[in-house]
């Protein structure tokens, strides 16, 4: 008679009793990593553990895995489960599983489904980075929501050039300007109060350079009909409007984009040299009616430059047909793809910016 180890849950809704194998911890361990693949992670619920891929965003948001988890938990927040997942035990010190008794496998069995999913009254957030062929990760994301008010601010920083201090420079300016501009509702109050503070921060945190940033924020105040969007150099916003409509909303403050709008001849490396950034240049802004929202794209060039200049597809294609949790992850892959394609037919070697993209689906709210 074979017994219960595990519960295998797939994400199109499939449930199987995994039996207890006979080659004891070892051969437990090599079950669940044979139903999940390499580098699984595992997160305990009460006298269970769920085990999960950490595979990549094209994997299938588990549903039914995560109204289990709801259900168990006496209907807290699920985490977001991709792919299958392996439902056993909670593990002993020796590292073995318990095998699962018959209530408790019916328990699992009757929690699945048992629950309506509901949609969180929270915007849908992803984001997604790769360092490309860069010595360091030089973009930075941040997300900040002010809990007194409910207003949201989503920020991108893309550092300039590639060494730690400009990482440093960042990361330190994504979070400040994504806390201010949560506080204020203003994000361009948020850049300018983060430029007023940029020399004393230098002062004490670099030695060697005086780094900066080029960054986009955007803020959303649920009880208000616009979004508030501020942004310096070329870091872009893009909207999706509820037909799919893509509309870049940002123009780059880039010698590029000067001489385009004038109708002179752009040189190469013209799209990288700069007008603007958190240090000096112009803050510009911009409001979009907020039920002409339906998701929201915030990227560095690394990310949409790449895809921007393939004869087909584009930015656009990724926002509008992805799922909300995976258009990050997609546009990222996508664009330092392309980059290296390019740079390997044109040079013959590999060469990648740092991609970010940060995905905000307002849609079901």
């Amino acid at each position: 008679m074979s017994l219960t180890f595990a519960l295998f849950i797939d994400p199109d809704g499939e449930v199987d009793e995994l039996d207890t194998p006979n080659s004891g911890i070892e051969g437990q361990h090599r079950m669940v990593h044979s139903h999940l693949g390499k580098g699984y992670s595992t997160v305990g619920l009460g006298r269970f553990v769920l085990h999960c891929t950490n595979a990549p965003f094209p994997q299938q948001v588990n549903i039914p895995a995560q109204q289990m988890w709801k259900d168990l938990s006496g209907g807290s927040l699920p985490p977001v489960f991709r792919g299958p997942v392996v439902v056993t035990g909670r593990r002993r010190p020796d590292g073995s599983y318990p095998q699962l008794p018959a209530d408790q496998l019916d328990r699992l069995h009757r929690s699945i489904g048992a629950v309506p999913w509901t949609e969180p009254k929270q915007p849908v957030i992803s984001a997604a980075q790769d360092k490309g062929t860069r010595g360091e990760q030089c973009d930075a994301v941040a997300v900040h929501t002010d809990h007194a008010t409910g207003v949201w601010a989503f920020v991108v920083c893309d550092g300039v050039e590639d060494h730690v201090e400009a990482r440093w420079a960042a990361h330190h300016l994504a979070q400040r300007i994504a806390i201010v501009a949560a506080e204020t509702g203003d994000p361009e109050a948020a850049v300018n109060a983060a430029r007023q503070d940029l020399p004393t921060w230098r002062l004490h945190f670099c030695s060697e350079t005086k780094p900066t940033a080029t960054v986009a924020a955007a803020v959303w105040h649920p009880r208000r009909g616009e979004i508030t969007v501020a942004w310096a150099g070329n870091v872009r916003v893009y909207a999706m409007g509820a037909t799919g409509l893509v509309e870049q909303l940002t123009v780059d403050h880039t010698v590029a984009e000067f001489k385009e709008s004038r109708n002179a001849p752009v040189q190469s490396g013209d799209g990288d040299r700069l007008l603007a950034h958190v240090g000096e240049g112009p803050v510009e802004v911009l409001r979009v009616y907020r039920e002409w929202v339906s998701r929201l794209l915030l990227c560095t060039d690394g990310a949409y430059g790449p895809v921007e200049r393939r004869p087909r597809g584009g930015v656009a294609n990724t926002l509008a047909l992805m799922p909300p949790k995976e258009a990050a992850g997609a546009l990222v892959v996508e664009g330092v793809r392309a980059a290296v394609e390019r740079s390997e037919d044109e040079w013959g070697e590999a060469d990648a910016g740092n991609a970010t993209a940060l995905v905000v689906d307002l849609s079901m709210l």
